[in-house]
């Protein structure tokens, strides 16, 4: 199998060391036959996002089957939930974390089975939560009358109407002229077609209503 070498080390790891982690993994590499394709270290904390780091994105490049990591603290020490994201992330681009002093996240191991099992339910888990919360939370905030999303843009209906419907002036222009994007002048001209009118607070409007105004 392919694989990389991933060492890091930062101010607060006094036991630790670069090449110290580095031959630990090449033992292993070499006694499982693994192929080494690239090293790479990083002098940052582990809080980080290993994503963001520029030597863990030097052994992504190198396409590897698994990346060698002396423990799970090499490779993060972010929130738990947030390393089983990471790992099963890696997991669905055909990646291996494989951690050489722990077998619960030694993706090649005995456990390897269970622990992917676990990341799927956990992954599938976290998105179920998720989506619940920011229901739940858009929720809360409609009772409280908040705005959700993007606050509606704000332009003179009815001199819309009367270029749209009088002049019959093309879409694009009035958009233009009203300082609207098209999609909303678009939807706006759907709205008084099915209503068959121009409706301002439930009152229909008379083309001479509309008729030349320029303001609200």
């Amino acid at each position: 199998m392919k694989v990389a070498i991933y060492a890091r080390v930062s101010t607060d790891d006094k036991d630790q060391n670069p090449q110290r982690q580095k031959l630990k993994a090449e033992q292993y590499a070499d006694l499982h036959n693994h192929e080494v394709v690239e090293y790479a270290e990083d002098y940052i904390t582990g809080d980080s996002n290993p994503f963001d780091r520029e030597g863990f994105k030097k052994c992504l490049e190198k396409n590897p089957e698994g990346i060698i990591i002396y423990d799970i603290s090499r490779f993060s020490r972010e929130h738990p939930t947030k390393v089983l994201r990471r790992i099963s992330e890696l997991r669905d681009r055909g990646i291996k974390i494989i951690s050489i002093t722990e077998a619960a996240f030694n993706m090649e191991g005995e456990m390897s089975d269970l622990i992917q099992y676990i990341l799927s339910w956990f992954n599938n888990y976290f998105l179920k939560k998720l989506k619940e919360s920011v229901k739940s939370g858009m929720q809360r905030a409609r009772l409280e009358g908040k705005q959700i999303g993007r606050t509606p843009k704000k332009y003179n209906k009815r001199r819309a109407y009367y270029l749209l419907f009088i002049e019959k002036v093309s879409q694009r222009k009035a958009a233009k002229e009203l300082e609207v994007p098209l999609a909303t002048l678009n939807r706006f001209k759907k709205v008084c077609e099915k209503e068959g009118g121009l409706f301002i607070n439930g009152v229909k409007c008379s083309n001479t209503d509309v008729k030349g105004t320029n303001k609200e």
